[in-house]
């Protein structure tokens, strides 16, 4: 069983000792010992997974590394997957706007301001 993860208290005082002892005894006189080695097995296990998802999520991660271009293949890729409707916009004039004259109109410049 690898416990090397878990930390131990040193102020355990005996009254709690003596009581965990206590109720080990009472669940081995209810249960029998094959049961109590399945159940010991399960839970060494899932301390030994508990210690080494903790020991995943403690590593540094490098930087990520992107190929621009694999990226580009995915996205064109799922792009090509995708159906989208397509947009259908009226024609836009082709002609100068003129006046009642005939005359080309002119138009004033004005700066956008936000």
């Amino acid at each position: 069983m690898n416990t090397a993860c878990i930390m131990v208290n040193p102020n355990v005082n005996s009254i709690e000792t003596q009581m965990t002892s206590e109720t080990f005894e009472r669940f081995l006189h209810e249960h029998d010992v094959q049961r109590v080695e399945a159940l010991q097995e399960t839970l060494s296990e899932m301390i030994s997974d508990a210690c080494e998802i903790s020991e995943t999520l403690q590593e540094e991660v490098g930087p990520l590394r992107v190929d621009d271009d694999e990226l580009e293949q995915e996205y064109e890729a799922l792009c090509s997957e995708i159906q989208l409707p397509e947009l259908r916009l009226p024609k836009a004039p082709d002609h100068v706007p003129m006046d009642s004259e005939h005359k080309e109109m002119e138009f004033e410049m004005v700066p956008l301001t936000g």
